[in-house]
């Protein structure tokens, strides 16, 4: 698979988990405007139990809160558990009760706000890593077509072709061709773009374009016109 399909896969999660945090969080505000509190007294705890990622059992535990709404006694099962326990049996608590949808929830933080957090920070996790595999390599793409048509063209002395076994993708290592070149009496040193695929058809000592933003000499293109250096399928990094 490539990069640039982990990228859009990630990405999509984030915005669709960010969006669903934005909708509950929304609807929780709307909760608490529309809610009057209520003294509420912790009855027992559910116990429920999962395995982790080791396969070991672990549990959590949910509130259940009595309370009274116009001298009717209700319960309210919490849908949020924690290990350990927030709240301990006999525990007074106060609950925030909307006589409109007849929905009732712990005033607490953790208890309100922990699932907008949670997708908050899972949906930023999935958006920070997909956006940049999909951001470089296009960015890269528009320096290079920039690089072709209006960098200063400097000739350059391949000095070596070696194979990055430090970077792999699809179980490939990816060919970098080294070369120096004299910028305004300057001698510097280049790198190409990652190469996937077969050996470039280069030798040390050939001769090769390389072209420099003058602006801005950091930013620079080793020119192998035959060479799959396609940032958007791979990233150089």
């Amino acid at each position: 698979m490539k990069l640039k399909t982990f990228g859009y896969i990630f990405l999509s999660i984030g915005t669709l988990v960010l969006a669903l945090a934005f909708k509950i969080g929304i609807s929780t505000k709307s909760f608490l405007a529309e809610s009057q509190v209520l003294p509420g007294k912790v009855i027992k705890l559910d116990q429920k139990r999962s395995r982790n990622s080791n396969g070991h059992l672990s549990s959590s535990y949910y509130p259940v809160v009595e309370y009274l709404v116009d001298g009717e006694t209700k319960l309210h099962y919490s849908l949020t558990g924690s290990r350990p326990p927030k709240y301990s049996v006999n525990d007074s608590v106060e609950i925030l009760y909307n006589p409109i949808s007849k929905k009732a929830k712990i005033k607490s933080f953790f208890f309100l706000w922990f699932p907008t957090c949670i997708l908050t920070f899972l949906g930023s996790i999935f958006t920070l890593v997909g956006a940049p595999i999909l951001y470089f390599p296009y960015k890269r793409k528009k320096d290079i077509t920039f690089l072709r048509r209006r960098g200063a063209v400097v000739p350059g002395t391949v000095t070596s072709i070696k194979l990055n076994q430090r970077v792999s993708v699809n179980n490939q290592n990816p060919w970098v061709v080294e070369c120096s070149g004299n910028y305004h009496s300057r001698e510097m040193t280049f790198k190409s773009d990652y190469i996937w695929g077969e050996q470039p058809k280069l030798n040390a000592g050939d001769h090769i374009t390389i072209r420099i933003n003058p602006k801005k000499i950091s930013s620079y293109y080793v020119d192998i016109p035959t060479a799959d250096t396609d940032p958007q399928s791979r990233q150089n990094f």
